[in-house]
């Protein structure tokens, strides 16, 4: 992991901010050329699938919780950075019971 960086992200050091986890996963997709390409295109909309786990402790992994709280944290920033041009926005849904998750 790399030193804090400050100032606006651009698509080619947004990546060194989040090594791992799903804030990584999300930084590949969006951190690369497409926040470029629509605020050149004009506009955009970009949707990232947070949690509940990212806000509020629950009994999910604590690198699950930790990963979520990065997403959100990074929604807020790029929908600060990239506004009006580009909406960022997350959603984040509940406790869903599932088989794998009610043992």
């Amino acid at each position: 992991m790399g030193g804090a960086q400050r100032g606006p992200p651009d698509d080619r050091t947004v990546i060194g901010w989040v090594g791992t986890g799903c804030a990584k996963g999300v930084l590949d997709r969006v951190g690369d050329d497409r926040g470029t390409w629509m605020r050149a295109a004009g506009g955009g909309s970009i949707v990232n699938l947070a949690s509940v786990a990212g806000e509020h402790l629950t009994r999910a992994s604590l690198t699950y919780q930790a990963s979520k709280a990065a997403l959100i944290q990074l929604t807020r920033g790029l929908a600060v950075c990239w506004a009006p041009t580009v909406r960022v926005n997350a959603i984040g849904p509940g406790y869903v019971r599932t088989d794998l998750n009610s043992a």
